[in-house]
């Protein structure tokens, strides 16, 4: 408990680790905070296009396309977005924009709704803050899964060069010179041409990348560990190295690993972004922050200044929360360390 009151003491460790329990949150009840529930929140409605945050509308059902739209689209109709609506007989007559539009022998009038989009909409016409939303979910997911993938790759190599060291050491150690001299962008650019677009080809390519950092933190702690007293001990009395690698190396490595998950998680997303803002991440219509910014950069100087700020926003504030984080679990772990000598 001294322990993990000693961890938030730190403003900036309270901070940004309520910050990223936000994030999870929002990430995991995503399909219940959404206010449009259209899978992907694709409802489109192309004259609501660049609508200012809190801006309040009537949805207009104007065609049923329940009979045709697949099973996960969870919205019956096409909608038009309205100021306001009046009903006289059969006739429908709404305003838009200081524009007056009729419909005759309209009869979805039970079905009309009043929509508030918190942030606007992007130029589809779709909601903003829903696309937002998912697109956190998106982005942990990923995040998630390179860091998995990465973290396997790097200990397994890491492991194995610091622990026998000689001619395999000197093998690995030139391969992850060679990934190490790449830039990353450029790498998971290739890998994400030959694997093709989609949400496993993006962390499969983003994890294959980056598990050179684990890879060396995690061999430079191992060759320290392989000259310990209890180590050298259970060489002596004939264990097995896996037995030694999984008792003895492994359980003293997990400081390294949290460490070095938390900085690769922020550049997992850092290179999602980037990655999906070049039009290789996931396929449309799934919402990222990197493709939402893709699709709207070109407007900030239009003054469509809301379809670019919060995705923005959002990605520097996961990446700073993870990186901050990550130096502050550094600091900690050192200084746990250092008392318990």
């Amino acid at each position: 408990m001294n322990n993990v009151l000693r961890f938030f003491k730190s403003f900036n460790a309270l901070f940004f680790s309520l910050l990223l329990l936000l994030f999870f949150l929002i990430a995991t009840f995503s399909s219940i905070i959404t206010t449009d529930k259209t899978s992907d929140a694709n409802r489109q409605i192309p004259k609501a296009a660049f609508l200012k945050p809190l801006s309040k509308k009537y949805l207009i059902p104007i065609q049923d396309i329940s009979t045709y739209h697949n099973s996960t689209h969870k919205d019956r109709f096409i909608y038009q977005a309205a100021d306001s609506f009046k009903i006289l007989g059969n006739t429908l007559t709404y305003y838009f924009n200081l524009k007056q539009y009729q419909i005759l022998n309209y009869e979805f009038k039970n079905y009309i709704k009043k929509f508030t989009f918190i942030l606007g909409t992007d130029r589809y016409g779709r909601d903003l803050f829903s696309r937002l939303v998912l697109g956190t979910r998106i982005s942990l997911y990923i995040g998630f899964c390179a860091v998995f993938i990465s973290l396997i790759i790097g200990t397994t190599i890491g492991l194995i060069a610091g622990y026998y060291q000689g001619i395999i050491d000197k093998i690995l150690v030139n391969i992850m010179t060679i990934f190490w001299s790449l830039p990353s962008i450029l790498l998971v650019l290739s890998l994400a041409l030959v694997l093709g677009r989609g949400l496993w080809q993006v962390f499969v390519a983003i994890g294959i990348t980056l598990w050179v950092d684990i890879a060396r933190m995690v061999r430079g702690k191992t060759m320290e560990l392989v000259r310990k007293e209890y180590v050298i001990a259970s060489k002596t009395q004939g264990f097995k190295d896996y037995y030694i690698i999984i008792k003895h190396i492994l359980p003293n490595l997990l400081e390294v690993l949290v460490v070095v998950a938390s900085s690769t998680f922020a550049t997992a997303i850092l290179l999602e972004s980037g990655i999906s803002f070049l039009g290789l991440g996931a396929n449309p219509p799934t919402p990222t922050w990197g493709n939402i910014l893709s699709e709207h950069y070109i407007y900030l100087v239009l003054n469509k200044w809301n379809v670019v700020l919060f995705p923005a926003l959002l990605i520097f504030l996961l990446i700073t929360s993870f990186n901050i984080l990550g130096i502050r679990l550094s600091d900690f772990l050192q200084v746990k360390k250092d008392v318990t000598k």
